[in-house]
């Protein structure tokens, strides 16, 4: 348990007791969030998960507790790289994080912000046959190749409209998104926090090739879940060929992949254990560009 005391701040465990009798604020597939106060919320995680593109959905118990750990471990890995989190508190199944408001009224914009370094997920299986292509530089993008960080905005789309069709995430312009939130300094944040993950990450064997983040309109406070979840990311342990290497799945594809729950909630927890151990010297993902 990883509680931060404050002498101003309320006892999260005792809150975290009163559950059921706290105000709630939302609940939908991943997590449920009550309200505590006017400048708090408790979250506790749903042990579900979902695929669109493998129309896919389960409850996978024990993986709430992995995704709730690993967030923990990453959210300190932030927050000591100097980025903005409004995640305050974690105890034992829950955390604690700022309500986000704007004029008083709870305000979450519905943009995630995703950050790529290969050619893997939406754009691999949406952007047909791009390979063909040559790039500006004579290069060409290749599935399952990294390339150099970039950062889109999607819009997070209900999982079925009101007629039950199933949707999923539309990637915005950024002018769109601009409407929704500040789409500079939250392209700023997005890489930043890449960049700190995927050297924390990289210490210890594994190569984090995008992730999905949840930011503030003002584009400058991450509030979201950080962990296996909303990521791709691979165990290449010492691997020489750090970018090139397929290693092992240490998240949610080995959901989409069609695995055993216990498969995925092995894959999860697993995650957890190798960051207990750094095994190699840091790698940048700019350092693709020399590795190509």
């Amino acid at each position: 348990m990883n509680i931060k005391s404050h002498p101003l701040l309320p006892d999260w465990n005792e809150i975290r007791r009163s559950w059921e009798d706290l105000p709630l604020l939302t609940r939908g597939e991943s997590k449920e969030i009550r309200i505590v106060d006017d400048a708090h919320v408790i979250v506790r995680m749903i042990p579900s998960l979902y695929s669109f593109t493998q129309n896919r959905s389960a409850v996978i118990e024990g993986t709430d507790t992995a995704r709730l750990n690993s967030f923990r471990i990453l959210s300190d890995v932030l927050a000591d790289a100097g980025l903005r989190m409004a995640t305050l508190a974690f105890g034992s199944d829950y955390y604690i994080t700022r309500r986000l408001r704007d004029n008083s009224v709870d305000h979450v914009p519905p943009i995630e912000v995703i950050v790529k370094s290969r050619h893997v997920g939406t754009p691999k299986h949406g952007l047909y046959k791009i390979s063909d292509h040559r790039t500006r530089d004579g290069g060409r993008i290749e599935p399952e190749r990294a390339h150099v960080p970039y950062v889109r905005f999607d819009y997070t789309n209900p999982l079925k409209d009101d007629k039950g069709c199933r949707l999923r995430d539309e990637c915005l312009p950024t002018g769109l998104a601009d409407r929704y939130i500040d789409t500079a300094s939250a392209e700023k944040t997005a890489m930043s926090a890449f960049c700190a993950l995927y050297a924390f990450l990289s210490r210890h064997g594994i190569r984090l090739d995008d992730i999905c983040l949840k930011i503030d309109h003002t584009g400058s406070i991450i509030f979201g879940e950080v962990s296996p979840d909303c990521m791709r990311a691979v165990w290449v342990g010492e691997a020489q060929d750090f970018f090139g290497a397929s290693g092992e799945d240490c998240s949610k594809d080995t959901f989409r992949a069609g695995s055993q729950p216990e498969e995925v909630r092995h894959t999860y927890e697993r995650f957890n254990r190798v960051l207990s151990t750094p095994v190699r010297s840091t790698v940048s993902p700019f350092d693709c560009l020399s590795a190509a």
